[in-house]
């Protein structure tokens, strides 16, 4: 029996990868669509993407693995009825229970996979997501400078550059500075380049001139000049600082804030508790998805007409699982006193699959399982 388990684990984790591969690089793409547009529109280098795309991929993995982990199972169980493999080892005698260990063990491994990404790499890859977010709002550079556009980063400024040439260097600025009433402003120049870091940005123009209406409005003061500096950061609000939030704190803090954590996010323990109950419930599905699938289409037997009416079966109860779930969670956010509903679709598939394994396991089914096979034997 042990070659039954290294064999269907194998199985199990081949077609876990693929189906996962596929899921994520549909989900991925997808969103990298919009968010390549959004990102290209605002004028971030393809750098930005990658990396944002990168720091999002732990959050995709972790939505798809349930839904692998449950297909995975559905077609290694059905290959193992079709082959009649499943057939042979009833009538040998093998209980349900000792069929469905490799399924645990995928469940388990599935599992350890869905609790790193919950409690390690997403809320990691969020915290940093979020500084990259900020960094990318305050980017002064990427904010001003839209070639072919006037440009409004102030009441009263409006800034236009024609093109931007490969080096960095923008070509044909005007930039108006009306802030000062009294004392309106005109800057043209025929290149200029734009040192900034974050949202400290100095516009170094050349060869241009600064026309300076002078009161009471009746004449024009010009200057005419080679090189000119002019200070770009007063033009822009500095970022609105973001406030940390329970997703940014390990699962054991949340589990217990401390006065300082509670001070920071201006939110009470109950929240921090259903954040981390939320995570710790992540791993439940992946691992009892597996077990249930296989007990439902063991249940189900073998027809001539294929497994069509058991895998419908697991369908449904999946579906039904997560809607529950997120029922659950609806629920517990409405009132964070009930977030041990959290864990009830969970443990409620689990007791499923155990009831219709130890219901496979009565010796009424395995007679009928193995008369099933003594006739099948003689057709």
């Amino acid at each position: 029996m042990a070659r039954y388990d290294r064999y269907v684990l194998s199985q199990l984790m081949l077609s876990f990868g693929f189906f996962a591969l596929v899921l994520i690089a549909v989900y991925w793409v997808n969103r990298a669509t919009g968010i390549f547009d959004s990102l290209a529109a605002s004028g971030h280098t393809l750098r930005a993407f990658a990396t944002y795309m990168a720091l999002f991929l732990p959050q995709v993995v972790a939505i798809t693995l349930p839904v692998s982990a449950l297909v995975a199972s559905v077609i290694v169980t059905r290959r193992l009825a079709e082959d009649r493999e499943l057939v042979v080892l009833q009538t040998a005698g093998t209980g349900p229970f000792r069929l469905a260990r490799p399924y645990v063990m995928f469940g388990l491994v599935v599992a350890l996979l869905a609790g790193l990404l919950a409690h390690v790499f997403v809320p990691q890859s969020r915290a940093q997501l979020l500084e990259l977010e900020r960094e990318l709002a305050a980017d002064t550079a990427v904010r001003l400078i839209q070639p072919g556009r006037f440009v409004h980063p102030a009441p009263g400024v409006s800034l236009f550059v024609r093109g931007v040439e490969e080096s960095g260097a923008l070509t044909q600025l005007f930039l108006h500075d009306g802030r000062d009433e009294d004392s309106p402003g005109t800057y043209v120049a025929r290149r200029a380049v734009l040192v900034a870091d974050g949202v400290q940005a100095r516009l170094i123009m050349s060869d241009g001139v600064l026309m300076t209406l002078m009161q009471p409005g009746t004449r024009m003061r010009t200057v005419h000049f080679n090189e000119a500096s002019l200070d770009l950061s007063a033009f822009l609000p500095p970022p609105a600082p973001r406030r940390a939030t329970p997703r940014d704190y390990p699962t054991l803090a949340t589990l217990f804030p401390d006065d300082e954590m509670l001070a920071t996010t201006g939110l009470d323990r109950a929240v921090f508790l259903f954040e981390a109950h939320d995570r710790l419930v992540q791993p439940i599905l992946p691992l009892v998805l597996p077990v249930l699938s296989f007990a439902i289409l063991l249940a189900g037997g073998f027809s001539r007409t294929g497994l069509w009416r058991p895998v419908a079966l697991v369908t449904v109860a999946a579906v039904l699982i997560v809607l529950a779930g997120n029922a659950a969670r609806t629920a517990a956010i409405r009132d964070l006193s009930l977030w041990p509903l959290l864990y009830a679709p969970g443990l409620a598939a689990g007791l499923l699959a155990a009831g219709l394994l130890l219901r496979e396991s009565l010796p009424r089914r395995a007679a009928i399982w193995r008369g099933f096979s003594a006739g099948a034997g003689a057709r």
